[in-house]
């Protein structure tokens, strides 16, 4: 497990603070290059004032997660998920690339890995959104990890207070999805 700092929306200096400060592993930037249209207005990466800032503060072991097509928001130019990952990991320097779905909750669409993938292809890949115990075995078969919040809520809503059952069928179910994937390739 890694403990990742998000500010929201697009606050990529204020959580290098706190987490560099908290000794957290990474952040989450959820434009760190490009440009992405949402209900917030026009949030633009700034990749460069990241990686300059994590720099100047001796905080290079802090990774960045960076979405690929974030939710919530529609990119400013259409370009091929390829590419924008591929700017990410290359130009943008991000160490995890993240796969979401169009909304808090909602699921990511599998096929998206393979395109992210072929566009970074040494880049680990991270789901961060609608996994649930019902697909936890089939992301886990395709990513690297998972961020999960809304399914691990009462009733599955964001916002509702962690249930502590759904949350350990959640974490079993990719375990032993992972486990078994691990003795196939034992095999």
């Amino acid at each position: 497990l890694h403990l990742v700092v998000n500010c929201l929306r697009n606050d990529a200096r204020g959580a290098l603070a706190i987490a560099t400060a908290s000794g957290a592993d990474a952040i989450r930037v959820n434009v760190h290059c490009g440009a992405m249209a949402t209900d917030q207005g026009i949030l633009e990466g700034r990749a460069g004032d990241t990686l300059r800032t994590r720099r100047h503060w001796n905080a290079e072991r802090v990774r960045i997660f960076a979405d690929v097509a974030v939710k919530h928001a529609v990119p400013v130019a259409d370009r091929p998920l390829e590419v924008d990952a591929s700017d990410l990991r290359y130009r943008g320097a991000a160490d995890v690339l993240l796969v979401t779905g169009r909304a808090t909750g909602s699921a990511a669409d599998p096929a998206q890995v393979q395109q992210i993938r072929s566009g970074a292809p040494d880049a680990p890949v991270v789901v961060a959104s609608g996994v649930d115990l019902q697909n936890a075995a089939e992301w886990a078969a395709i990513v690297d990890g998972a961020i999960v919040g809304s399914s691990l809520m009462r009733d599955g809503l964001a916002g509702n207070g962690v249930d502590p059952d759904r949350a350990t069928r959640l974490v079993e179910a990719w375990q032993q999805a992972r486990q078994s994937l691990q003795r196939k390739v034992d095999n």
